[in-house]
């Protein structure tokens, strides 16, 4: 008797389930090409480098700094606030102590690095970061 059940459910559920449509699979929207009249954007590095001069900021600035190369002699703070070499000030401002370095730029967003002179010369701990006031001389 069980076995002529199972029959008749596995025979119901292939008559039922014939009877469903299969479902279509849904397909992905069209792509639209560019137009052909859009001139290609060429990379222009000098455009790129006066865009960076313009972004940068004029008035002191504060960063988050950490210990740069320790190879490096001198006085020096790399960070991203500057596209050239030249000369400016670094305030440890936890204790106000300021000293006048070689600022040098550092590739990217993010803090700055000084050099192991610069920490000493500020007072400041080498094992932390540490926040500092940049101004351009």
């Amino acid at each position: 008797m069980a076995m002529k059940l199972k029959s008749s459910v596995l025979i119901c559920a292939a008559f039922c389930l014939a009877a469903c449509d299969p479902i279509a699979p849904l397909a992905p929207p069209p792509v639209e090409d560019a137009p052909s009249d859009t001139p290609i954007q060429l990379f222009d590095a000098e455009a790129a480098a006066e865009e960076a001069a313009v972004a940068v900021p004029t008035g002191p600035q504060t960063s988050v700094a950490g210990l740069g190369d320790v190879a490096a002699p001198g006085l020096w703070a790399a960070t991203s606030l500057v596209v050239a070499p030249q000369s400016g000030t670094v305030t440890y401002l936890a204790t106000g102590a300021s000293v006048t370095v070689q600022l040098r730029p550092l590739a990217g967003e993010g803090g700055t690095q000084l050099s192991l002179a610069t920490f000493q010369a500020l007072g400041a701990p080498i094992t932390e970061l540490i926040e500092v006031r940049i101004a351009v001389q």
